[in-house]
């Protein structure tokens, strides 16, 4: 069983199948987070205490879409990543957390990631 498998287990089943549907979709464009963004995540009510950072951020649709990074992951620390969603009304739509990076995701030009692998 993977990490993601575990961590996914303790969250809500409507939300991580909408994740993990986003996750499948393929190719999104992604660039680094705003000041504002990391303020947002450390406030946010349901949030808080899921992830140590946005790492990424991007609009999907209606969606705005965040994937939070974990400082320590693998077993017996959650995985790497979380994908969250959120509605135009700022309500979380989806939310499930991941091992690797996907291969179809790549950074806005200047926005690349020197952290990532």
């Amino acid at each position: 069983m993977l990490t993601s498998d575990m961590d996914n287990a303790k969250l809500d089943p409507p939300l991580v199948a909408a994740g993990q549907a986003l996750l499948g979709e393929g190719m999104k464009t992604w660039e680094k987070p705003s000041e504002l963004d990391q303020f947002l995540h450390q406030s946010h009510a349901i949030l808080n205490g899921t992830g140590d950072h946005v790492y990424g951020v991007t609009n999907h649709g209606q969606a705005r879409l965040w994937v939070l990074q974990n400082d320590w992951s693998g077993f017996p620390d959650p995985s790497e990543f979380i994908l969250v969603g959120f509605d135009k009304l700022s309500q979380v739509i989806a939310l499930c957390y991941f091992e690797d990076w996907p291969n179809g995701w790549s950074w806005a030009a200047g926005n690349e990631r020197a952290d990532k692998d």
